[in-house]
């Protein structure tokens, strides 16, 4: 829920904002004529809204972010311990790879 506050509220209590933006997180939206003209938040937020947009922006990285939704959707994805095996078998065989499995599970009996 956005909260208001006229221009010349938002000037007596500048100082103090910080602090009631800490215990209301958010933004505030400060008005003049009962129209908003400014947004008033914590830097966190304002980062995070900056880097988002930055990010949105970049065509081929929201092109690969959509393929990589595509792919968890239809199940096209390993999970963190399949694609360690994977790539152990990759580097190591197939053979060497499972006795390491084995003594791993052997240490943590």
């Amino acid at each position: 829920m956005r909260k208001d506050i006229p221009i010349s509220e938002a000037r007596h209590e500048l100082t103090s904002l910080p602090e009631r933006l800490t215990k209301e997180p958010g933004a505030i939206a400060v008005t003049r004529r009962g129209k908003p003209v400014l947004a008033v938040m914590p830097w966190d937020l304002y980062q995070s809204l900056a880097e988002t947009l930055e990010i949105m922006g970049d065509e081929d990285l929201m092109a690969a972010l959509r393929k990589s939704i595509k792919e968890v959707e239809e199940g096209k994805v390993l999970l963190w311990k399949q694609s360690r095996i994977a790539a152990s078998e990759k580097r190591f065989g197939t053979e060497l790879t499972a006795l390491l499995k084995s003594r791993r599970n052997k240490a943590n009996l």
